[in-house]
């Protein structure tokens, strides 16, 4: 570790031969504290020492498991994942990791990855035909897949607050299997051109001036994590209203440029203010609204190692470092969501307190929710859709 040099000081220098009265008293004072001075110097041994302030401002040393974790890495060089990220996010990770821990691991991802539950079937049907190795040395899922595949035990069980002491009780999932790399807030999104009065709460979205113009996520995405909080009755019934009133015409997928395009007036619901955002930053007419905040739901974004990854060592290692300040801020570059646990993120002053999450354990702690009506309200916007 580079230590701070010491603190040079410089005395001025009076003029040749010349000689100024200084009263005894000064004489005095300016002894006295070159004592004190002296007398610190000789306490330290006469040598420099880091002060407090320095030491708590030093990077923390890299602990013996991570040093291990990162020798092993290594080892391995190549990490394949199926996740889809274009190659100029591939190599910017690829140098932030090699910049950090100081190895020449090589990522090699895929740009046209498929759809992350199609994934999650896929290593799943892996797992139980003892395929190896995994199709992804890495996974990143909603709350929803990831219990899905810990449920399968796919996954690796990791210690990972060895390697990151300072890791939060909700950064990681209770079976060990998955951590915490982001959050992103559910909201609705509408065309203000064609929407001139956009709705002020979840039951507005059945009123009869909506009629023809709202489009859902064929999986139902919001209203089944709102059914957590507010019932899942409560939410088919709604969703069901707009059917029938006409409201709900479409199915589509997190698509909010079909939003600013005017093919849809409205999309009831994104995981994600940050799209939206953007689009308006390029004078798209859209907006996002959380309906006065009754809309208060996110989705987790959990990072996981198969079981049969090729290269579990890197796939730790990338995951971990995913909860640095730099892998937070490479995460909601390319993946429009960080940790609201993360000190100093986006979604630390997005994230509303009280807000329902959706994490692996609610879901496998509402089997209610996630399999009877989750399937139910995916019927009910299939046949508004006309599908």
């Amino acid at each position: 570790m580079k230590q701070h040099g010491e603190n040079q000081m410089a005395g001025r220098a009076g003029k040749a031969g010349a000689y100024r009265f200084r009263p005894p008293f000064r004489r005095l004072k300016l002894a006295s504290i070159l004592l004190r001075v002296l007398a610190v110097l000789a306490a330290a041994g006469g040598a420099s020492t880091t002060t407090p302030s320095t030491a708590a401002s030093a990077a923390p040393a890299i602990s013996e498991a991570m040093q291990k974790l990162i020798e092993a890495a290594k080892v391995e060089k190549t990490l394949e994942l199926t996740i889809a990220l274009d190659d100029r996010a591939w190599n910017e990770l690829e140098a932030l990791i090699n910049a950090k821990y100081g190895t020449k691991i090589n990522l090699r991802g895929m740009a046209g990855a498929p759809p992350m539950s199609k994934m999650t079937s896929k290593l799943i049907e892996e797992h139980k035909a003892g395929r190896k190795p995994a199709s992804t040395g890495l996974m990143i899922s909603n709350g929803a897949n990831h219990a899905a595949l810990a449920e399968a035990g796919v996954l690796m069980v990791i210690d990972w607050k060895k390697y990151l002491p300072d890791l939060k009780a909700g950064e990681i999932t209770k079976d060990s299997t998955g951590l915490l790399g982001g959050v992103s807030p559910i909201v609705l999104v509408y065309n203000t051109k064609v929407i001139k009065d956009g709705p002020k709460s979840l039951d507005d979205l059945a009123n009869p001036k909506y009629k023809g113009l709202i489009a859902a996520t064929f999986w139902g995405g919001g209203f089944v994590q709102m059914a957590v909080p507010l019932g899942g009755e409560r939410m088919m019934k709604l969703v069901e209203q707009m059917v029938d009133n006409g409201n709900l015409v479409g199915s589509i997928g997190s698509e909010p440029d079909r939003i600013a395009s005017g093919e849809f007036g409205m999309l009831a619901f994104l995981g994600d203010n940050v799209e939206p955002e953007r689009l308006k930053a390029k004078g798209a007419p859209v907006e996002w609204s959380t309906l006065g905040g009754e809309m208060n739901a996110a989705f987790g974004s959990w990072l996981s190692v198969p079981k049969a990854s090729a290269s579990p060592n890197i796939a730790t290692l990338v995951a971990l470092f995913m909860l640095t300040p730099d892998g937070q801020k490479f995460y909601y570059k390319y993946n429009q969501k960080d940790s609201h646990l993360r000190e100093g993120t986006v979604m630390s002053k997005t994230i509303p307190k009280g807000v329902y999450l959706e994490t692996p354990e609610s879901v496998v702690g509402n089997p209610q929710v996630y399999k009877g009506v989750y399937e139910k309200i995916q019927k009910i916007i299939q046949r508004g859709a006309g599908k």
